[in-house]
């Protein structure tokens, strides 16, 4: 990983940065292209629109760390993107589904004010054309590397991947490097009716 990090870095077409909160429609627009192009050919793909995107991003204002964001510029095109949410579930799951308690009060300090101690990966993405130039090749690692840095400074203990196809080799090669472990696997199915 720290290899893969410093190629990357001493590429000077590369610029890092956080997502910008004052200006999260101009970066969500920006992640959205990038996922909607790399993920275009994924299995059961289906695009996002600018209004699910925007929809989302709001939401996701509400408890999103910038920190925990990477937009990958290269010779000032926004080309690659990551980024992890705060586990809500650490913060929700003692209340045992009940809302109307004081202890969602808790919740919403932990949330807002002290920090969860666990995140999750939940989109990643790198722009096909980049995706079979050698030079290129460490991007994924590189934002796998600045999210576990920014992860350690904002005191995440741990933090989870979510839902990545079992072919796509090179964001699964990224998590094992990373000390990442399999843990449960989804199949589909079909018949026909």
């Amino acid at each position: 990983m720290s290899r893969a990090h410093a190629s990357i870095s001493n590429l000077p077409e590369v610029k890092l940065r956080r997502v910008d909160m004052k200006n999260l429609a101009r970066d969500v627009s920006q992640m959205l292209d990038i996922y909607n192009d790399a993920w275009g050919d994924s299995w059961g793909y289906v695009p996002l629109t600018p209004a699910e995107a925007s929809r989302t991003a709001s939401e996701f204002r509400l408890v999103a760390n910038s920190a925990l964001t990477c937009i990958v510029d290269i010779d000032g095109v926004p080309s690659a993107f990551a980024y992890a949410l705060p586990n809500l579930n650490e913060a929700i799951g003692p209340l045992g589904g009940k809302l109307l308690t004081r202890g969602v009060l808790k919740a919403v300090w932990d949330i807002r004010f002290r920090g969860l101690n666990t995140a999750r990966l939940v989109g990643l993405g790198v722009r096909r054309a980049l995706r079979n130039q050698r030079k290129y090749a460490g991007l994924s690692a590189f934002m796998y590397a600045e999210l576990n840095a920014a992860g350690q400074r904002a005191r995440v203990k741990w933090g989870r991947a979510l839902r990545y196809l079992e072919d796509n080799g090179p964001v699964n090669a990224g998590i094992k490097v990373m000390g990442g472990v399999l843990y449960k696997t989804y199949r589909v199915f079909e018949k026909k009716l």
